[in-house]
């Protein structure tokens, strides 16, 4: 069985058992469930006022790294202006036990990312120069 993606329609169709058709089917259906993902954050993000423009790093730690921008508007002038941001998207489970997963075997780090965005603003917003 294949599954072909086409933006919005899914199809499947039977063909034979080859070995071959079997690595293709598991190809497939791992492309499937990628798209199905990157459908979803682009959901979570324009919800938030966001829209992804690349992915970063596709394997940090803990989860992936995507480049986004949103329009606000600048409370000074009343102007829209485009904010470039770095998004952190982590595995909750992989945070919570504080380790990461790399070729099936498991990591502790100390990587806080509540404790990053804390620093992040602190040293980005909170603290903007004043020129």
């Amino acid at each position: 069985k294949k599954i072909f993606v086409n933006h919005n329609h899914v199809t499947s169709s039977m063909d034979s058992d080859d070995d071959d058709d079997q690595m293709d089917d598991g190809e497939d259906m791992f492309k499937l469930l990628k798209r199905i993902a990157n459908v979803k954050d682009d959901e979570t993000f324009a919800k938030h006022g966001y829209k992804k423009i690349r992915t970063i790093c596709d394997e940090s730690l803990q989860g992936q790294v995507f480049e986004a921008e949103k329009n606000e508007m600048s409370p000074k002038t009343g102007k829209s202006k485009r904010k470039r941001v770095a998004i952190k998207k982590v595995i909750k489970e992989l945070y919570a036990e504080s380790i990461s997963m790399e070729d099936d075997m498991s990591f502790v780090v100390e990587e806080d990312i509540l404790k990053e965005s804390v620093i992040l603003n602190v040293l980005t917003i909170a603290n903007r120069p004043p020129a």
